[in-house]
């Protein structure tokens, strides 16, 4: 048997270690023919009607965030365009806004980074929410880009685990395989 790696801690990781359930990080590392788990109450009627679920509030920010993007293309291009082609005496304002534009663009980029980030680390509440999950994550493929990189990719799909053990009634955990 190998040494594990030792790794460090990204922001990312923490992120989808702080979106994991309690149950999630206070079960032993057990084969699932052995582990016992305590009941989940957490579906149990509560006499309130069921709250979203949150993956679709995801899925919508990642959408617009996304949209935000794509629509600043045509600003940046024009602006681009400004500067590299304006006359003496124009430049120096064209340049400016093309630096504001540059500028714009990144926060844009950071919004959709933090909302794909929050995307892939929300565990979805039911089987319907995964699915859309799934579906949008596969609809942007279609098109031609990611939703993820590859280590949110991974945290989607164990966000993605979550959401169909608990509908499964099946242990949410560490669960080894050996």
């Amino acid at each position: 048997m190998s040494k594990a790696e030792p790794r460090s801690i990204t922001r990312r990781s923490l992120l989808a270690a702080l979106a994991l359930p309690a149950t999630a990080l206070s079960v032993p590392a057990l084969p699932l023919a052995t582990a016992s788990v305590a009941p989940d109450v957490a579906d149990a009627p509560s006499g309130l009607p069921p709250s979203p679920d949150p993956i679709f509030t995801a899925i919508d920010a990642h959408a617009r965030a996304c949209a935000d993007l794509e629509g600043f293309a045509d600003e940046l291009a024009a602006a681009e365009q400004a500067a590299w082609h304006a006359p003496r005496g124009q430049r120096r304002a064209a340049n400016k806004r093309l630096k504001e534009a540059y500028a714009a663009q990144g926060r844009l980029c950071d919004t959709l980074g933090t909302a794909a980030e929050r995307f892939a680390a929300t565990v979805p509440r039911t089987l319907q929410g995964a699915a859309a999950a799934l579906a949008y994550v596969r609809a942007h493929y279609a098109e031609g880009y990611a939703v993820c990189e590859e280590e949110e990719t991974i945290t989607l799909l164990g966000s993605t685990e979550i959401a169909i053990r608990r509908a499964a009634a099946l242990p949410v955990g560490l669960i080894t395989f050996s």
